[in-house]
């Protein structure tokens, strides 16, 4: 008796109390906040909840412009069931650009563009010198011949105990 009645007890609080929970801490997460995705060279489109103070998103790299023209209303977090999802605001930048881009007309060719790290970097003339030099010299930091008869000796010694001990295991 009281074992069914434990199972129907758990049933319930799994059914009913661990929604409402999510349901209140995803509230309390996305308060106060924005959803900007970023779109970047390397990861492509990222979410990212960004805190809202005046008319700027903070985000992990610095602050982003909000602009209510630019809004879309999207559901968050993605694969969570409807009901549990919170609608907030949303807004698409470029990582490194201040400026939201418009959803609608958004082309932007990602292999052209350039972020203002990369060109800090490029004015650097100490920099550029340092890897032209490396370029022409072909010295990019890589292994001398007997440091790579080492690693491939012990890449080989350590596949060979692996084979081992899975020969012993087997015997046993």
């Amino acid at each position: 008796m009281f074992s069914s009645m434990f199972g129907a007890f758990a049933m319930i609080v799994i059914c009913v109390f661990v929604p409402v929970i999510l349901f209140f801490w995803n509230y309390q997460r996305c308060s106060n906040k924005v959803l900007a995705y970023f779109l970047d060279a390397t990861t492509g489109l990222k979410p990212e909840l960004c805190k809202v103070v005046d008319t700027w998103a903070l985000s992990k790299d610095g602050a982003y412009r909000l602009d209510e023209e630019m809004v879309r209303n999207v559901r968050y977090p993605t694969g969570w069931p409807r009901a549990l999802q919170q609608v907030m605001p949303a807004l698409l930048y470029l990582r490194g650009d201040v400026q939201p881009l418009d959803w609608r007309t958004a082309s932007i060719d990602l292999a052209t563009r350039i972020s203002p790290r990369e060109v800090g970097a490029l004015l650097d003339s100490e920099w550029l010198r340092a890897l032209v030099k490396g370029v022409r010299e072909g010295t990019a930091g890589g292994l001398t011949k007997q440091e790579r008869i080492f690693m491939f000796i012990g890449a080989g010694a350590s596949a060979l105990a692996l084979i081992m001990i899975f020969v012993l295991m087997t015997r046993m």
